[in-house]
């Protein structure tokens, strides 16, 4: 059976590799002889028309037997608008920086999401059952235009029990004396917990105050994953230890058989290890192979666990777990803590948000 896909990519500057790396996620589930692929770039996913071009060029092109690709937030529901009304099948994936589209409606239109908005409302939920009801989040002027302060906000005050002490959004260009400030911001608030959420260049600038400020000597640390990635935690040894960070997917997690499995498999061909963009690639692929084969009851696990569209929501179930990072024999190692769980129905937006940033979250 042949498998014609079209693919539309973002671009990044910080993660300038990021399609590529999905690409290689997708090679991976097909015979090579079986696959064609035809990719179309879409800037940094803050422009529908562009999107939408891209898409237009790829069906008119060719005879297609699924889209997938990395879609931002920005008009989104115009892109898969077009998409149902042209009649190709999409399976995108999005990171999950703001409230998630409701697709409910959606034919022939799938997410696979990293679902970072979702992680936050659940390690809110973390914090509460936890008795750590106040909450200082640490962010940067980039980050704080994206929905995670609304996310932890939707658990945090959702029955009142716990609130924010604060937030510390350090500007675009940084202040000289920012460490200092952050460590006035930390012993004014006296926060349970400092929440940080970063990426790229904003996570090695947010790392250094930490050091500089020593505010982890008496306030603990939650992050989501970019904050803390293998390249921040190489170059400040020592410095994240006991920090703790939820994520649906960590290379170090040796738990999963499918993760484990996965790695070696991406190793063994690309000689390198893989992102969270080539996991997202590859799981798109699975998805795609089993919908396009009929293959539908099959169950399916990928590197973050079961693998499965469902049909009310038209949106993979994402699990999250809680890592706590612990520094070791002059080395980081991963613990898991906890794995976190919806206990009710996830809380999805019926139209696109008109605040923050268009651009897609990680491009730029």
């Amino acid at each position: 059976m042949d498998f014609n896909i079209g693919v539309v990519l973002p671009q990044s500057k910080e993660f300038p590799k990021l399609g590529k790396e999905f690409i290689n996620g997708i090679r991976l589930v097909f015979d090579e002889e079986e696959l064609q692929l035809k990719v179309e770039g879409i800037g940094f996913g803050n422009n529908s028309e562009r999107v939408i071009d891209a898409i237009e060029k790829l069906s008119n092109q060719n005879e297609l037997s699924c889209i997938t690709g990395i879609l931002g937030h920005k008009d989104l529901s115009i892109i898969l608008d077009h998409i149902e009304r042209i009649g190709e099948q999409l399976i995108y994936t999005d990171f999950g920086a703001t409230c998630p589209l409701d697709l409910s409606g959606r034919s022939g239109v799938f997410c696979n999401s990293l679902d970072l908005y979702g992680a936050t409302e659940l390690l809110g939920r973390y914090f509460l059952d936890n008795k750590l009801f106040k909450v200082a989040t640490s962010t940067c002027y980039y980050e704080s235009g994206y929905g995670f302060i609304e996310a932890i906000q939707n658990t945090l005050y959702k029955e009142n029990q716990g609130s924010f002490a604060g937030h510390f959004i350090t500007p675009l260009h940084p202040r000289s004396n920012e460490a200092v400030l952050l460590k006035e911001f930390v012993e004014a608030t006296t926060p349970d917990v400092l929440f940080a959420f970063h990426n790229g260049t904003f996570a090695k600038e947010h790392a250094e105050f930490l050091a500089a400020s020593k505010v982890l000597e008496n306030t603990p640390l939650y992050t989501l994953p970019f904050t803390v990635t293998s390249q921040i935690l190489d170059l400040f040894p020592a410095l994240f230890d006991k920090t703790r960070t939820v994520s649906s997917w960590l290379p170090e997690d040796t738990q999963s058989r499918a993760n484990i499995d996965f790695m070696q498999k991406y190793f063994q061909k690309y000689k390198k290890q893989p992102s969270v963009f080539a996991i997202l690639g590859y799981e798109n692929g699975l998805l795609m192979k089993q919908k396009l084969e009929g293959d539908n009851y099959e169950e399916l696990h990928g590197p973050r666990g079961l693998l499965k569209i469902n049909s009310e929501t038209n949106r993979v179930v994402v699990s999250h777990r809680l890592w706590e990072i612990n520094w070791n024999n002059e080395s980081y190692e991963y613990d898991l803590i906890d794995s976190l769980t919806y206990s009710n129905s996830h809380n999805f937006q019926v139209s696109d948000p008109n605040s923050g940033w268009h651009n897609a979250y990680l491009c730029v």
